[in-house]
């Protein structure tokens, strides 16, 4: 949705936003399945038609799943919070104890070799395997470095694996990939719910206590996501986060530079892939919910109620030390007030936790325009 629409369902929103997320957990590129194929014996059309059919079905239904595993795998080395790299994938590979470790019992072996090489198999683009009718530019997921993963090319990876590691007992490769995913996947990889924060996040408790802090929080949020110093415009990037992290004195031994970019990969999440060619950013909405998970690390007291740990956390952390710098912060003009006011909604509409936020943004974005 644009800025100056009004959202008029939240919770069609929030379902749109998770369709969009987990849609991109299901992508398969034909060209990219040739060489498989190849391997296969596969070379009637309808044949491979049929097997890309199954494979996206899989996908389809196990997508939630693996967009879980992918979050929770892609945040582990601290750097780009979006993609996967070579090193993460192994992790997760580690975790499922796929490498096949007695090389007598099974016909077809599964080596640390092979799974570097299926890594850069599947790190290509569709392009270079003569796939430029596959649509790569429409279902491709932006912000796409080398040497990374999205989440198609994982998927990918995940593909190729299964062909290999579960051959002998399954004849397609959709069985083979289901195989995978409700076996080792589902009992041994790590996966990551955002679900149950968010939950926590859009108590009426948790908002109140954001409510009582919005007026501050905005300006801090405006002086360092200013653009043209107009409040409530800008979007805050990750390293406009990490200058707010470090005034803020967040950073110590249990909060480091991974737990930043998890909390900031997490965050997005309800976007899916991103959009365009740039680095993705927060809104004030989502801000706030930066805001609170920072607590889950600093302030991990399981026997306080959370309310109670985001008000002190705020109180004594965030607002004593953050540069809100209000003389440098100009309001916007009146003629501003609604399309600042659309833009609040649209970034609580995006945080998928449900109608309390979206109330709360609107009111503190009123504080600063009365």
């Amino acid at each position: 949705k644009k800025a100056t629409e009004q959202p008029s369902d939240v919770k069609q929103l929030r379902e749109a936003s998770n369709a969009k997320s987990a849609s991109v957990y299901t992508v398969v590129y034909p060209s990219k399945m040739r060489d498989v194929f190849a391997k296969e014996g596969i070379k009637d059309e309808q044949a491979q038609a049929d097997e890309l059919a199954g494979l996206k079905s899989t996908l389809e239904t196990h997508q939630l799943l693996l967009k879980q595993t992918f979050r929770y795998y892609s945040c582990i080395s601290g750097k780009n919070a979006m993609t996967m790299t070579g090193p993460e994938f192994n992790k997760l590979v580690k975790d499922c104890n796929l490498i096949d470790q007695d090389m007598s019992k099974a016909k077809v072996k599964l080596t640390a070799a092979a799974v570097d090489i299926i890594f850069q198999q599947a790190n290509k683009d569709p392009e270079e395997t003569g796939g430029e009718d596959d649509g790569a530019d429409d279902a491709g997921t932006a912000n796409n470095p080398d040497r990374e993963f999205v989440p198609e090319e994982f998927t990918e990876a995940l593909i190729r694996i299964a062909a290999v590691k579960f051959k002998d007992s399954h004849k397609t490769l959709a069985g083979r990939l289901e195989a995978l995913i409700l076996g080792p996947m589902s009992s041994e990889a790590g996966r990551c719910d955002t679900s149950i924060f968010r939950a926590m996040v859009g108590l009426p408790e948790t908002q109140a206590v954001l409510q009582k802090h919005g007026g501050h929080l905005e300006l801090i949020f405006a002086h360092y996501a200013a653009e043209e110093g107009i409040v409530g415009m800008g979007t805050m990037s990750i390293s406009e986060y990490k200058a707010f992290l470090k005034d803020c004195k967040i950073f110590n031994d249990t909060f480091n530079d991974t737990a930043m970019n998890v909390i900031f990969g997490n965050v997005l999440d309800a976007r899916g892939g991103g959009g365009g060619d740039d680095e993705p950013e927060l809104g004030f909405g989502e801000f706030l919910e930066a805001v609170a998970a920072i607590v889950q690390y600093r302030m991990c007291n399981p026997y306080q109620p959370f309310p109670q740990r985001l008000d002190n956390f705020i109180t004594r952390n965030i607002i004593p030390h953050a540069k809100a710098a209000k003389a440098q912060i100009k309001k916007a003009p009146s003629k501003k007030g609604n399309q600042v006011k659309d833009a609040a909604k649209k970034a609580a509409a995006a945080l998928n936790i449900g109608g309390h936020l979206l109330t709360f943004c609107c009111q503190s974005v009123g504080f600063l325009h009365k």
